[in-house]
């Protein structure tokens, strides 16, 4: 049978939609908490079940209630309030506040609230946040609105920036995507000198690459790391990554790494969480989609880059994932797709406006083959981009670059959480 480019074109926009997204910029996943959710209005309930399916809600025990502040008090006459609360409320001014007063004798000293109402009123945001109330938020709400103040409730006082999290995935086995995600971290951490180092993972772990073509000595590396598990901290973690250069570190993949099982999701996140502390920028190199590993990642991150050969093999791949990836992130936009190894076989080679047009989407980078330039800075250990022969290279993956440091991409620096709900009381009275 002879495949065209046709036989790889999208379907029908009815059959499968371009993917708008509820957020109009990456955010990054909720950490693990509890959220009891009380609402008054059916469109504030539809939003709410709708993020509770969003890869960001992945970690939260969520649990939804209609009926507002007095649902709120009758629930917790008699149970345990969680740490975070949403209320949706439509009382007047006292009202609401004489609900807040009884509201804190039913809840921890710790309890956080986010409110949700009806007044867009500046004098009526000051009393409720002089109550202790973490945030207000006026209707109509959207759904990034609610996730970035549940992100900035849940990370408590004193919070360091969170940096960005990108996935790198190739669409088939040689598409280049550890090379790809090596030089495009490098490239990363030159360019934005606020971030310090960007910190790339290398998540394969039984055929990693990055330490070797870097000549690191990775005795510890990523093996380490699984295996304390939720003993993790942010000083052993930072000994564990090898440091290239000012612009670049690497977690490496040691030796299948010394693990008997595949990590377990919650220390992938873990670990995650730990090395985008700070603002630092990370990068995960990710092994093919059928690792167990590459698939929590895929959801943990905040961009996602696909590499692609230009055959029709890479063609078929490209469009698989993608549409993977649209399932498993539905709510985000389309991964950003680098062409690698253009040139390398011209005869059988799918042109990049082709490559683009019968995909329906838009290229990151076009990257041209160059064997013999890659492996011998590989056989120096050194980053092909950061070399001589690498400048095109580089040239290349700046449109990359700059996709991921453009404003939605940006370190997310959390606003210092305002004093528990109870002490902001206490403290009035």
């Amino acid at each position: 049978m002879t495949l065209h480019l046709t036989d790889f074109a999208r379907p029908p926009a009815a059959t499968l939609p371009e993917v708008a997204g509820l957020f109009s910029q990456p955010v990054p996943p909720l950490p693990a908490l509890e959220l009891a959710v009380f609402t008054e209005t059916p469109e504030l309930a539809a939003l709410v079940e709708t993020l509770g399916r969003s890869r960001q809600f992945g970690r939260v025990r969520l649990s939804q209630t209609g009926g507002g502040l007095q649902a709120a008090l009758s629930a917790f006459a008699n149970a345990q309030a969680p740490h975070v609360l949403l209320i949706e409320t439509s009382l007047a001014q006292d009202a609401l506040l004489e609900g807040l007063d009884a509201l804190s004798e039913l809840c921890d000293p710790d309890t956080r609230l986010l409110l949700v109402g009806g007044e867009n009123d500046i004098a009526l945001y000051r009393a409720l946040i002089g109550r202790g109330v973490s945030d207000y938020l006026p209707r109509p709400v959207a759904a990034a609105h609610i996730l970035q103040s549940l992100s900035d409730v849940a990370s408590g006082s004193g919070a360091a920036a969170k940096g960005q999290v990108t996935a790198f995935i190739g669409a088939s086995g040689g598409a280049g995507s550890s090379t790809v995600a090596l030089n495009t971290a490098w490239l990363m951490g030159r360019g934005d000198e606020g971030h310090g180092p960007t910190g790339l993972i290398d998540l394969d772990l039984d055929f990693g690459t990055a330490g070797l073509s870097l000549a690191l000595d990775g005795a510890r590396g990523i093996a380490e790391a699984f295996r304390a598990g939720q003993n993790l901290d942010g000083q052993l973690l930072d000994g564990l990554f090898d440091t290239y250069d000012a612009h670049l570190r690497v977690l490496v993949a040691t030796e299948a790494a010394g693990l008997s099982d595949a990590p377990a999701p919650e220390a992938l996140d873990h670990l995650t969480d730990l090395a985008r502390s700070g603002g630092q920028r990370v990068v995960l190199d990710l092994p093919a989609i059928g690792h167990p590993a590459t698939r929590r990642a895929l959801l943990a991150a905040d961009r996602v880059v696909l590499t692609a050969t230009p055959d029709l093999a890479g063609l078929k791949n490209c469009r698989k994932l993608l549409d993977l990836i649209a399932t498993l992130r539905p709510d985000d936009g389309m991964p950003l797709v680098v062409l690698n190894k253009v040139g390398q076989s011209k005869r059988t080679e799918i042109s990049a406006k082709d490559f683009a047009q019968t995909l329906g989407i838009g290229l990151a980078a076009v990257v041209h083959f160059d064997a013999k330039g890659f492996s011998h800075s590989a056989n120096l250990g050194r980053v092909h981009v950061a070399t001589r022969a690498g400048r095109s290279a580089a040239s290349a993956l700046q449109p990359l670059v700059r996709a991921l440091a453009g404003p939605a991409a940006r370190a997310t620096a959390v606003k210092p959480a305002q004093k528990p709900l109870l002490q902001r009381l206490f403290r009035r009275a």
